[in-house]
């Protein structure tokens, strides 16, 4: 199914980093449209062992613009139409998770809205189905519920670049290495005489994608001191990792 510009009718862009997008043609996600009916013959041939209960939509995570999520839900509302028609089990409408957060700046209030206009545009275009809707919005639920504490080993300075050695890295947080994903950081004690100074934070693993930070303005820091990458609580500890034969990082669960 393609429109005549070649572009395909169920590809979805909502403009987020490239590997973490699952709605557009070139993804390995999802099913096109064109393949319903073979799905349909699959569920003919294995009607004792097959049932369709619904539709899932998931275009990528760290969603922070809605308009692309409103473009999917109206194009699989008359699918879902259609198949709820057809089959009786079909009573699930899935629209996925994806919703984002800032990692660079507190937006606290400006992501509680986007919430609110997220749930408005839900019940605005599918509200009316008669749907078990669902969501799994983690990101948003986690993200801001974790911090990442990492002690610095030394400071290298070079003729090119100041780096910060902490005894963390890819291995604990593999967001930066993946993504190129903003962490903001912070040293645990502030003091109000030192200088601002540049630094890229790294980490002890053998790779060059082994960085939490490249360019980051902090208050100057020395070894022994601690610092805080914040908003680790998604995708930190469930990516971690023992590369290298590094330990796991010790999480602490506070109620």
């Amino acid at each position: 199914a393609k429109r005549s510009n070649g572009h395909h009718t169920d590809h979805v862009d909502i403009k987020t980093h490239p590997y973490i997008a699952t709605g557009l043609a070139e993804n390995k996600f999802g099913m096109e449209f064109a393949q319903i009916p073979n799905l349909e013959k699959i569920l003919a041939q294995y009607p004792d062992h097959l049932q369709l209960v619904g539709i899932s939509l998931h275009l990528g995570s760290q969603m922070l613009d809605l308009s692309g999520l409103r473009e999917g839900l109206r194009r699989l509302k008359p699918i879902y139409r259609e198949l709820a028609q057809k089959y009786s089990s079909v009573h699930i409408f899935d629209f996925g998770g994806g919703l984002g957060i800032h990692y660079e700046a507190d937006r606290l209030q400006l992501e509680s809205q986007m919430l609110k206009d997220y749930s408005k545009l839900i019940f605005e275009e599918i509200g009316d189905l008669g749907a078990d809707l669902q969501m799994e919005p983690g990101r948003w639920i986690m993200g801001h519920g974790g911090v990442l504490l990492t002690q610095i080993q030394y400071i290298k300075e070079t003729s090119h670049r100041t780096f910060i050695i902490v005894d963390s890295g890819m291995n604990h947080l593999i967001r930066p290495a993946l993504y190129s994903a903003y962490h903001c950081l912070l040293p645990l004690k502030k003091f109000s005489s030192r200088e601002w100074k540049t630094y890229d934070v790294v980490g002890p693993i053998c790779e060059s994608a082994d960085f939490f930070a490249k360019g980051r303005s902090l208050p100057e820091v020395k070894a022994g001191e601690w610092v805080a990458i914040t908003d680790v609580g998604a995708y930190g500890f469930s990516m971690a990792n023992t590369y290298n034969l590094q330990d796991l990082p010790k999480e602490v669960v506070v109620g």
